[in-house]
């Protein structure tokens, strides 16, 4: 329902959330296993102030 509405919003899928640095990778739709819990904060953040990704859907991973 959310994906076929007009709502301007982005579907992430992290991978497992872990404890850890900022770093990240933003795949389409998901490509990694676990992710840091700031990770999925600043892009959650970049995503609203920037815009970004706007009615899609979004992986996130640590980028090692």
């Amino acid at each position: 329902m959310i994906e076929t509405s007009d709502l301007e919003c982005t579907i992430i899928h992290p991978g497992w959330f872990v404890n850890g640095p900022v770093d990240y990778e933003v795949t389409e739709p998901f490509g990694g296993h676990d992710v840091s819990i700031k990770s999925i904060a600043v892009l959650v953040e970049k995503l609203i102030v920037k815009n970004l990704y706007l009615r899609e859907r979004v992986g996130s991973n640590t980028s090692n």
